[in-house]
């Protein structure tokens, strides 16, 4: 896709945190459901309200302030290196020769990438 990593990892990780619809999505959620006065429509009600203003904040978010803060508008280039150069290579070609990034620079891997992992 030759896009930021960061541009797709960044919006997940934050929304992993928006569970708010269901009792067992939390452990606070659980403890006000187990009291009996909350109903489970009640908790998708609010629940559903905060999850849409949460994906709201973090598409924004993403798209000014994560532009400016990492950099999403350039590719990384300690990602250009697990970018396939050859659309139809298979995933035993990629494994058996790669070139793997590293914070310092690249170095290649000669064999089987397997044995590095």
């Amino acid at each position: 896709m030759h896009v930021h990593p960061l541009y797709l990892m960044l919006p997940t990780t934050a929304a992993c945190s928006l569970a708010f619809m269901l009792p067992v999505a939390t452990p606070p959620n659980a403890l006000v459901f187990a009291y009996g006065d909350v109903k489970v429509t009640d908790m998708i009600k609010c629940g559903f309200i905060l999850n849409m203003l949460g994906v709201a904040v973090i598409s924004l978010g993403i798209n000014t302030w994560g532009h400016a803060a990492f950099s999403l508008d350039s590719f990384p280039t300690w990602a250009q290196g697990l970018i396939l150069q050859d659309p139809n290579a298979t995933l035993s070609d990629v494994l058996t020769t790669t070139t793997v990034p590293d914070f310092v620079g690249n170095w290649t891997v000669s064999g089987n990438i397997s044995t590095y992992l």
